[in-house]
């Protein structure tokens, strides 16, 4: 018995091992991707207003008298942008805040449960259009045939990740152990990857933030989703020199895979908020 519980922590600590050996790795390769659709959720309790094509995407309450929460909708295409069998390490999303409310307002990152379609519907103010065949409203996934099992959406109650926003600027949701789980699960089972729901500042009136959404016009100004990433053949190695299976170079031979994701220009602006992340170098 004794053996057994010896050899069960024992395999229990190298898998410890072999995770931290992933987190800490310098082979780690890193992509930006575009999202690849947004849109607002404009409240209303007949799903006649949307803004899925619109140049900026909202989140909190307008200064309207009813009816004025607002939710944004965001998803990118992991599995199309990074190696089958990566193992991610961090991730951050890259939100630009366009001259809006200053005041900070605290915002949830939230893990969509279900699919649903941008729409065609376009509008730059909070108030949205008129919802067109398609367009993800308040009630419906997709106008006007498919519904949210909840009005506002559906997604986990626990947030993957917090940003107190305030003043115009390049935002950041950084990275958590939970935002790295979901980015994972949608690499490995793409169908599930529905995207996230912002959420935040639906206790008082005129919170509402406004960014700018991947039809802003201007390229770099959509949400963006940095991802460092351990691409398969490398993960395999690190984690079996890790667990003591293999030395160094007898299990990944070859070229490292690269990325499929197109690489996007770096910008450092003025008011960059909280953080620098410097590009890595390229290993020799």
């Amino acid at each position: 018995m004794r053996t057994r519980i010896g050899r069960t922590l024992a395999a229990a600590s190298a898998a410890a091992m072999a995770q931290a050996t992933l987190a800490s790795a310098s082979a780690a390769d890193t992509a930006t991707l575009s999202a690849a659709r947004d849109a607002t959720l404009i409240e209303s309790t007949t799903g006649a207003f949307a803004n899925g094509a619109g140049p900026v995407i909202f989140v909190g309450r307008t200064s309207q008298s009813s009816n004025s929460r607002r939710r944004a909708l965001v998803a990118f295409d992991v599995a199309a942008a990074l190696p089958g069998g990566s193992v991610i390490t961090a991730v951050t999303l890259e939100l630009e805040l366009s001259p809006s409310h200053a005041e900070p307002v605290e915002i949830g990152l939230h893990r969509i449960a279900v699919d649903w379609s941008e729409g065609p519907s376009s509008s730059d103010g909070g108030s949205g259009a008129a919802s067109q065949v398609g367009d993800a409203t308040w009630i419906h996934t997709r106008y006007d045939t498919e519904r949210w099992s909840s009005a506002g959406g559906d997604f986990t109650a626990q947030a993957s990740a917090l940003a107190v926003i305030a003043d115009a600027a390049i935002h950041g949701f950084d990275s958590t152990t939970d935002l790295v789980a979901d980015v994972q699960a949608w690499l490995d089972a793409p169908t599930s990857n529905h995207g996230w729901i912002l959420i935040g500042g639906e206790q008082a009136a005129s919170t509402a933030k406004r960014f700018y959404s991947r039809e802003a016009g201007r390229e770099g100004e959509g949400p963006r989703l940095v991802i460092e990433y351990v691409p398969p053949c490398e993960a395999a190695d690190l984690t079996g020199r890790a667990l003591g299976l293999y030395a160094r170079g007898t299990r990944c031979r070859g070229r490292r895979q690269q990325s499929r994701a197109p690489a996007a220009p770096s910008r450092l602006l003025p008011g960059r908020q909280n953080w620098h992340r410097s590009p890595r170098r390229p290993r020799s």
